[in-house]
């Protein structure tokens, strides 16, 4: 098994290390944002076998992905993305604006982080 990994890597080292950071990350984010997708697809159309395969996949081919990332660009471990953006609402909580509860967020009193309601 050692020896299939070393030959699968020297023979396509030149190609992992052509391809450019800013368009792994776009796919890595473009696989998170249809993985959903994938899942409830797959076990609607071939049942829950096939569901777990396809989940074994994209999280075999998110891991090969960030693994890239890792070991041959150098950019650092990859978080996943949100789906939604909490940023403006967490400068709105630092300005000390609390209308907060209007748009279906609130903030936890333990650690303060910015939570989305069930409701939205």
């Amino acid at each position: 098994m050692n020896l299939f990994v070393r030959n699968f890597i020297q023979k396509y080292q030149r190609v992992l290390r052509k391809s450019k950071p800013e368009n792994l990350l776009k796919l890595l984010s473009a696989i998170e944002y249809t993985e959903a997708i994938l899942e409830i697809t797959a076990e609607k159309l071939f049942g829950k076998v096939f569901k777990w395969l396809i989940v074994f996949v994209t999280q075999l081919t998110k891991c090969i992905i960030k693994l890239q990332l890792l070991i041959f660009h150098k950019t650092g471990i990859q978080p996943t993305p949100s789906l939604f953006n909490f940023g403006s609402l967490i400068e709105s909580k630092k300005n000390g604006q609390s209308d907060q509860k209007g748009e279906g967020f609130f903030v936890l009193k333990h650690s303060g982080r910015t939570v989305r309601t069930i409701k939205n």
